[in-house]
């Protein structure tokens, strides 16, 4: 067994037990403060996560070699991004933000990204089915971000501007002679964990400030943050090949803690909110 395999299997026990102890924080909010339509599509998303990796690592033990072109795995991934995202139409229902303009460019970019998806592995049916269940994700994580009002304008153009650049830097080395493709491909890589880490500090910035201002705006906009985080890295990892997808997917792990801080943090200051209303 290669190195790469072990710490990719590594990797999947670690994210399982994130994922367990995720359920089980969940599970004993909603039985010891009661349940709530945020949590409850909350909790399927993670448990749908925890059944992919649970299949995942079955078959890494039972059949290392078996590959299926869609089955259980990507099926539970399409319904983690589904839950997850009318978690977030839940969480910010009651917002409202103008995002037609924001809304098509994050359209086309998904068609963009489902492209590439085809363009890697060839397979249409996975990534057209997969790519459009991440790209509906992606399409509410940037209302949700537009809504929250999470980051100055300039800072939204400059994300949005790192995304379609990668996304060509990506789509040119198909064209590229091989020798300049590869120092491409370099280039997306360093380009990707650079933006990673950026994104998830700016994040670890953005859940701080809810915690201490424990207000429905600021827990909002740290849901909203730490989602796109989720979808970046999701994305990212897509794009990547081991050892840096098992690097990315750990990072991952990490990011689904700081989900949870985040969708409880609505949920109490949204409890917190209505009870102040209704008092």
């Amino acid at each position: 067994m290669a190195w790469t395999d072990v710490f990719s299997i590594i990797d999947t026990i670690l994210q399982i037990v994130v994922l367990a102890v995720s359920v089980y924080i969940v599970v004993w909010r909603m039985s010891d403060r009661g349940s709530s339509v945020v949590l409850g599509f909350f909790l399927y998303a993670l448990i749908c996560l925890l059944l992919c990796d649970l299949n995942w690592a079955v078959l890494i033990m039972l059949k290392p070699d078996f590959r299926v072109p869609f089955g259980v795995g990507e099926i539970a991934d399409i319904g983690t991004f589904l839950l997850l995202a009318t978690m977030l139409n839940e969480a910010f229902h009651e917002v409202k933000a103008k995002t037609g303009f924001v809304l098509f460019l994050s359209v086309v970019f998904s068609l963009a990204v489902i492209a590439l998806w085809i363009g890697w592995a060839g397979e249409w049916i996975k990534s057209i089915v997969g790519g459009v269940a991440f790209g509906y994700f992606m399409c509410i994580v940037i209302i949700a971000m537009k809504k929250a009002a999470v980051l100055k304008p300039v800072e939204e153009v400059l994300i949005g501007l790192s995304a379609y650049a990668l996304l060509i830097l990506q789509s040119s080395i198909f064209v590229l002679p091989q020798s300049m493709g590869k120092k491409v491909d370099i280039l997306c890589y360093i380009f990707m964990g650079v933006s990673c880490v950026l994104l998830v500090v700016k994040c670890l910035t953005i859940i701080r400030k809810a915690v201490h201002e424990r207000s429905l705006r600021s827990a909002r906009a740290a849901l909203a943050f730490t989602s796109l985080c989720v979808v970046w890295i999701q994305n990212t990892m897509y794009s990547s090949e081991e050892p840096f997808y098992t690097i990315v997917d750990i990072l991952l792990s990490f990011m689904i803690v700081v989900l949870v801080m985040s969708v409880l943090l609505v949920d109490e200051a949204a409890r917190y909110e209505a009870e102040t209303e209704a008092g």
